[in-house]
């Protein structure tokens, strides 16, 4: 996706609530030099396994690259909910979205579905992991239905019927990362055991609202 595609232009503040408390201690301030501890995760590791390595801060900051001896940064900032031209899911095309990312095994959409999505469906080339950004929705699958909220991550494996709907239906709020990966997904926590049960609270400024929504708006 290319910054020349964007039809619309919104910033989010979010706000999370009944999450831990991760606010630094009277006096704490950032580090700026010196010695840090890198705690690193690779993709097999279990939820308690860490590598923990001593740094150089001067060694990490600001010294990442493309490719070796060149500065930058690989990291791109794409905005990922203002690329619409349509409400997503109404057809099988799947007008009104675009891929943010391919590449041989992850394809990663957004969508800002409104009432039902147009049908019961299943992948079988690939399993599916959503992050609800914005908005209620009711997550339907051929085993249960569960209600999601921002901030949580549900995932539709290989070769399950799935479909959703927005709460309530005329919401226009629904606003959903989604990744479609050909590599199975390995989630390493409990879902039974949760630390926190976490809120997050979206507002959102509209810079500039899109052509389509205008005219949809007004019939």
């Amino acid at each position: 996706m290319g910054e020349d595609q964007y039809t619309s232009h919104a910033t989010f503040e979010v706000k999370r609530t009944g999450g831990p408390d991760w606010t630094a201690p009277q006096g704490a301030g950032p580090t700026t030099g010196g010695q840090v501890m890198e705690k690193m995760h690779f993709w097999d590791d279990g939820p308690d396994d860490h590598t923990v390595v001593e740094r150089d801060y001067d060694s990490l900051v600001g010294v990442a690259g493309l490719r070796r001896g060149e500065p930058g940064s690989a990291i791109r900032k794409l905005r990922a909910f203002d690329h619409f031209t349509a409400i997503v899911g109404k057809g099988r095309e799947d007008a009104g979205t675009q891929a943010l990312m391919e590449s041989a095994s992850m394809r990663i959409r957004t969508y800002n579905m409104q009432d039902e999505q147009f049908a019961f469906h299943r992948a079988l080339r690939s399993e599916e992991v959503r992050i609800q950004f914005r908005g209620d929705a009711l997550d339907m699958s051929e085993f249960e239905n569960v209600e999601v909220s921002p901030g949580e991550v549900t995932i539709i494996p290989l070769g399950i019927s799935h479909s959703v709907i927005s709460i309530p239906p005329e919401d226009e709020n629904f606003l959903r990362l989604n990744f479609y990966s050909k590599i199975r997904w390995r989630v390493p926590i409990d879902s039974t055991k949760h630390l926190f049960y976490s809120k997050f609270e979206i507002t959102t400024t509209v810079h500039k609202r899109a052509e389509w929504r205008k005219k949809l708006a007004t019939g």
